[in-house]
């Protein structure tokens, strides 16, 4: 059940990015720039640190071994970071 809900909540991050990208290329007031190479590389920058916060996501084993493990704060926000990182495709 547990991997049903993070997989689930991957899912709507990945939409929520593909959502805000769309966004940012046909909305009035994002997609106004002056240079759209900027605006792709914000995109493929939210983008990477996408992958790298499903990672994290996915595999919390690897960043935890007997003498460290992470705190409960720390995988919070990793959570929360999926959501907020699309919004770097804003930017203009």
């Amino acid at each position: 059940m547990k991997k049903i809900i993070k997989y689930g909540y991957l899912l709507l991050g990945l939409i929520h990015y593909i959502i805000i990208n769309y966004i940012s290329y046909t909305i009035s007031p994002y997609k106004e720039s002056y240079n759209i190479g900027v605006k792709i590389l914000f995109s493929l920058l939210s983008f990477m640190l996408l992958l790298v916060s499903y990672y994290i996501i996915i595999k919390f084993d690897i960043f935890e071994n007997k003498k460290y493990k992470l705190k409960k704060e720390t995988k919070v926000f990793i959570y929360i970071f999926v959501i907020i990182v699309s919004l770097v495709s804003l930017i203009n």
